[in-house]
């Protein structure tokens, strides 16, 4: 609730407020994002596509390649407290407190690094723009012969995988369901309110 209430609207005012800059109103914004689900929300994509930044979805499962801020900053940070859970054996509480306090301050200090958050961009092949670091990840290759997806459990409401969300057909798609959801919290309103009432008549001593 605090993601899409806070976050994703001052995060978009500020995406917003970069575009409208006069050495780039000639150029469209790219913003990539991961699946959560407070990427489905139409307002804040619509002021997006409003200010001519194009919001894409990455692949599904797909981030330990794609997304820079898992193959840069959080690799990095998460390596600063390698050591830390045998050292903490050794330690009190309140020391134990102290070298998380410390090992948290290095550890953002060096995944805070500009050279760190510009080789992430390279290693994910988002600027400069290719797609040459992806297909010589260790992780990306051919499909074996004999590969057969698996059937997996078809989640509900809109896919938004692999897709841009600023496309009038993915807008449309999020559009009708956000629609069809509060049609159904409405039901459900509706409902809770009249058990609500039988409730207070049945407690009710006069109606005995």
């Amino acid at each position: 609730e605090y993601v899409n209430k806070v976050i994703i609207p001052q995060f978009t005012s500020r995406i917003k407020s970069l575009t409208q800059k006069e050495d780039c109103k000639q150029y469209r914004g790219l913003l990539v994002v991961d699946g959560h689900g407070s990427r489905k929300q139409t307002r804040p994509l619509q002021q997006l596509k409003d200010a001519d930044v194009d919001v894409y979805c990455f692949l599904a499962h797909s981030s330990h390649v794609c997304q820079p801020n898992d193959c840069g900053y959080f690799r990095a940070f998460k390596g600063g407290f390698r050591g830390v859970a045998s050292a903490m054996r050794k330690l009190n509480t309140a020391d134990q407190r102290s070298l998380i306090l410390q090992k948290t301050m290095t550890a953002i200090y060096h995944a805070s690094e500009p050279g760190n958050i510009r080789q992430s961009f390279q290693k994910t092949g988002i600027y400069p723009l290719s797609e040459t670091p992806l297909l010589e990840n260790e992780y990306v290759g051919p499909l074996p012969a004999n590969y057969e997806p698996k059937n997996t459990r078809k989640r509900s409401g809109v896919n938004i995988s692999n897709k841009v969300l600023t496309s009038d057909d993915v807008m449309m798609e999020l559009q009708q369901a956000e629609e069809k959801k509060k049609l159904q919290l409405s039901k459900k309103a509706k409902v809770s309110h009249v058990k609500d009432k039988k409730n207070q008549s049945s407690a009710d001593p006069q109606n005995e």
